[in-house]
């Protein structure tokens, strides 16, 4: 939490000018999210559940386009939540293995309304997970945290 100049008591005008402008030199960390997801709806509410949450986010409607957006994003991405099965040539394990080719760290959340599917995930990484479908919108933030604060795959996990 920041405070603002006049929040500090028994300090001068110039050691507070002094304090803020060293707590402004800190940069935030910008957390940018790309969700991939070919529903509509689903794509609209988890995209507005992490902008609300302070994330910025990316956004594709199947993994050609979430292929383009990677190979344009000039710096890493810090995660992808995608869902496996979509439409068209590339799925979601193969857009996250695009992604890990060009970022290696970024922690994938992998969405599914078809427990079948999961078998395909099974030799998941330690920041991978998978959210079965449907979902609370808590459940997604708590889990899109957890990876993002490195937790490991048992505590984040893998569902079965």
């Amino acid at each position: 939490m920041c405070s603002r100049r006049g929040d500090w008591p028994n300090k001068s005008s110039e050691e507070n000018v002094a304090a803020s402008r060293e707590t402004e030199s800190f940069r935030q960390v910008v957390v940018c999210i790309l969700v991939v997801e070919d529903d509509v709806l689903l794509r609209l509410l988890v995209v507005e559940e992490l902008t609300r949450a302070g994330f910025q986010v990316c956004e594709a409607a199947d993994g050609e386009q979430a292929a383009a957006i990677i190979e344009e994003q000039p710096a890493a991405f810090s995660m992808l939540v995608t869902d496996i099965q979509m439409p068209g040539r590339l799925d979601g394990i193969q857009v996250a293995e695009r992604m890990r080719t060009r970022f290696p760290a970024v922690p994938v959340l992998y969405t599914t309304g078809r427990p079948d599917v999961l078998a395909h995930v099974k030799n998941a990484c330690p920041n991978e997970h998978v959210l079965e479908k449907p979902f609370a919108p808590e459940e997604l933030l708590a889990l899109v945290r957890q990876l993002l604060a490195g937790k490991p795959s048992g505590e984040a996990g893998i569902s079965p």
